[in-house]
């Protein structure tokens, strides 16, 4: 799955969509979900897993995808788990598809 992500975007997307409560395994899904973010994302624009060691970034210390070469802005980065988070805390109907365009919408803008 993690070798080409793009394949399981829409099952995965699907299946979270579904899922009308998700409080019994939040860390389990975040962590899952957070890390199929940041592989989809790092086999479609490049980049790679880092821990932010920047003081005075939002993301300092967290795991991020930073030095993504499709992107003009070499500092741009983002924690896959926040988005992962986010995601787990929309109601049933929530979509990874989307939260996954969005990420690549805003991260290409910068």
């Amino acid at each position: 799955m993690l070798l080409n992500p793009v394949n399981f975007l829409e099952p995965i997307s699907s299946w979270v969509s579904e899922q009308e409560n998700i409080d019994d395994d939040t860390t389990w899904i975040i962590t899952r979900v957070g890390h199929f973010i940041g592989e989809l994302f790092i086999e479609k624009n490049g980049g790679c897993w880092s821990v932010c060691e920047f003081p005075g970034s939002r993301y300092y210390g967290h795991y991020a995808i930073g030095d993504i070469p499709s992107f003009s802005n070499p500092h741009v980065l983002f924690a896959p788990i926040d988005a992962a988070f986010e995601l787990a805390n929309q109601y049933e109907g929530r979509s990874l598809s989307a939260i996954a365009s969005e990420i690549e919408v805003t991260l290409s803008g910068l």
